[in-house]
């Protein structure tokens, strides 16, 4: 039986995030409140105008990850050409890992087709195959989501020790110090 502050978050990889998504559409849609989406390298589900509602209702608690070259979100494609009148689209914010499993919260087309030149040229040159099937697997977006908070943790540890240098201990250290050349 759930309790009033029971969250529901929902979360899925491939044809799962495909299935999670979905789940969170149909969940909202009967009155059910989701907490937040997470889909990891999950295929478009929705026309844009589903889309634009999900993005409306939920936008700020969905998150689609995208590792490099993954090809899964890639399809279908946007526009099928026997479906002309019907837009595919994906759902949430994105989040990107580039061909150095960094991760990037913004990344617009433009920024992204470098880094996945690079990582299909790399992946050709180190295993003589395109790396858009590796990327898909689960183990390199559970690898670069470890990596990613190893570094927000360390940005947040030099963040207090930034204020700590910046805040009282800078002015009192000032203050001695004109206290001593008096």
């Amino acid at each position: 039986m759930a309790t009033p502050d029971t969250k529901l978050w929902v979360t899925g990889h491939s044809l799962g995030g495909a299935l999670a998504a979905v789940a969170t559409i149909s969940l909202e849609s009967q009155g059910f409140s989701v907490s937040g989406l997470y889909t990891f390298g999950q295929p478009r589900v929705a026309d844009w105008k589903l889309t634009n509602y999900m993005n409306q209702r939920l936008g700020d608690r969905i998150f689609r990850y995208v590792n490099n070259n993954d090809i899964v979100p890639l399809i279908p494609p946007q526009l099928i050409p026997w479906v002309p009148t019907r837009v595919y689209g994906h759902m949430g914010q994105f989040r990107y890992f580039n061909e150095l499993g960094t991760l990037r919260r913004n990344s617009f087309l433009f920024q992204r087709f470098p880094d996945r030149l690079f990582g299909l040229l790399w992946a050709l040159i180190t295993s003589g195959s395109p790396d858009a099937i590796d990327d898909h697997k689960m183990e390199f977006y559970v690898a670069n989501l470890q990596k990613a908070l190893a570094r927000e943790e360390k940005e947040a540890e030099l963040e207090i020790e930034r204020d700590l240098i910046s805040g009282d201990f800078v002015e009192e250290f000032q203050e001695r110090m004109r206290l001593r050349w008096r």
